[in-house]
């Protein structure tokens, strides 16, 4: 953990997977970790789920298969070893798009 100032930025966590800031002593933002998510779908337009244990929740969600890109992984060999991984599964793949998931507070 670190409770260093930058630039009107206090870090209040510094972890794996996320930094949590407190900026202008008021707005609290998450620095995450790139990520992934798959949408895989199958000949007959099917999209692919899978059930996980999320604990953030404490309960089962199903969701788009999808994980953290490792370091020295680019976003393709991370999402289809997370397909792999989660799934069994291999496929071609193509970039729909890059979004943030939560901008209100999270990049």
């Amino acid at each position: 953990m670190s409770d260093s100032q930058e630039g009107g930025t206090k870090v209040i966590y510094d972890g794996r997977i996320l930094r949590l800031e407190l900026q202008e002593g008021k707005w609290e933002v998450i620095r995450h970790a790139a990520a992934v998510s798959i949408l895989a779908l199958n000949d007959a337009g099917e999209m692919l789920l899978v059930r996980q244990l999320r604990r953030a929740v404490n309960a089962h969600t199903v969701e788009a298969p999808a994980g953290l890109i490792d370091e020295g992984e680019t976003p393709e060999q991370a999402a289809r070893r997370e397909l792999q991984e989660e799934a069994g599964l291999d496929a071609d793949m193509t970039l729909l798009t890059r979004f943030y998931s939560s901008p209100g507070f999270c990049d």
